[in-house]
């Protein structure tokens, strides 16, 4: 029997998960197929064997000609063709793998905008934590399995390389002779995903009120001596959030988008709202500011409140002290290697997570060909 694994995935929060547990499939010769579908599709073509891309319909057809045919997807709360996708396959009997990037929005992942949940063999977790939530949001899956993050994984290795690279020296270079301490400003598409306050599902903000307030708040504390980065989520739309950073911070530098990353390298503190980067960033040793303006519950990051150098500001007027203490920690210089070393316990979690979902999806595979309950 020889395990044949579909992959599906729309934006680039899970198709970062995705992507090193197709390559660890390849690189075991795995037999897989991938929807030619969003930021994934444009990752694959990259790799030296873009046929593995196939469109829906293909998908569909050989998942249901295969009897050892498995979906690994990753889900989105703006683009629901995998979650459709995996509908359709579930309908079929094919064994369903729902890989997590995100503490946020569990059970909003797999129900469709008509209010239909999926029900999936196996829902995976970022850490104990994630699981809890999981379990709590009665969420339909046959079991959840803490496996640790593969794009958190894949991290380590992308930032040390980008790290040592000749563009990042010469930009912190080019930094460091401007004298200003350097900020980055993690911005997401909140609006698009979330809508205003009419929404229900409403953050309790939108980027504009998130931004206006970091602005207000460092023109308080520390005014205009600093230089301000600002990197627009992939999914941003460039133009409506250049026109809001001109309007409370003319002078910002606007990032390319995908350019994350190499801010948080460049920057002595990272600040935002709810995004992946900040984790990433505080993993990397950086501090880190998540404003998240009268949050509604449930807050993420909220079980990062009591880390060193992780500050979560939900009250602007009642929590100043917090923003203050960030730029305190933020803006002097500290050896970012000895806190990453603080923080490799939060770094193990998540090694060996590719492998473990592809060992996930083998499994399901192998007990599917074989009539057998998983």
């Amino acid at each position: 029997m020889t395990p044949h694994l579909l992959f599906a995935g729309g934006d680039p929060g899970g198709a970062r998960c995705l992507l090193p547990v197709i390559k660890s499939a390849l690189e075991q010769g795995i037999d897989i197929r991938v929807l030619a579908h969003g930021w994934l599709e444009k990752q694959v073509k990259k790799m030296p064997d873009p046929g593995l891309l196939i469109d829906e319909e293909e998908l569909v057809s050989t998942a249901f000609s295969m009897p050892s045919s498995v979906l690994i997807f990753s889900s989105s709360v703006s683009d629901l063709l995998p979650l459709r996708l995996a509908f359709r396959l579930k309908a079929l009997g094919i064994p369903i793998i729902h890989v997590l990037d995100h503490w946020s929005n569990y059970a909003r992942r797999l129900t469709t905008d008509d209010g239909m949940v999926l029900e999936v063999d196996v829902y995976t977790a970022l850490d104990d934590l994630s699981k809890e939530q999981i379990k709590a949001s009665r969420i339909k899956a046959r079991k959840v399995v803490v496996t640790g993050s593969p794009a958190l994984e894949a991290l380590f290795f992308e930032l040390s390389n980008l790290e040592e690279s000749d563009e990042i020296s010469h930009l912190k270079r080019d930094k460091m002779e401007h004298k200003s301490p350097v900020l980055l400003w993690a911005s997401e598409p909140v609006t698009q995903d979330q809508g205003n306050s009419k929404s229900p599902f409403y953050r309790g903000y939108t980027e504009e009120d998130a931004f206006y307030w970091f602005t207000q708040l460092l023109m308080q504390f520390v005014g205009e001596d600093i230089e301000l980065l600002v990197a627009p989520h992939p999914r941003e739309d460039v133009a409506r959030l250049e026109s809001i950073v001109r309007s409370y911070w003319p002078s910002a530098t606007l990032l390319k988008a995908g350019e994350g990353r190499k801010g948080v390298l460049m920057a002595q503190g990272v600040c935002g709202m709810a995004s992946m980067l900040l984790y990433e960033a505080w993993l990397w040793g950086k501090s880190v500011l998540s404003l998240q303006p009268n949050a509604r519950s449930p807050i993420p990051f909220s079980h990062m409140k009591t880390e060193d150098d992780f500050f979560l500001v939900l009250d602007v007027n009642r929590q100043k002290n917090k923003f203050k203490e960030f730029l305190t920690q933020g803006l002097k210089k500290k050896d970012e290697g000895y806190q990453r070393t603080k923080r490799a316990a939060r770094f193990s979690t998540h090694m060996g997570a590719a492998q473990r979902i592809l060992m996930l999806g083998v499994e399901l595979s192998k007990t599917r060909f074989n009539g057998e309950a998983f």
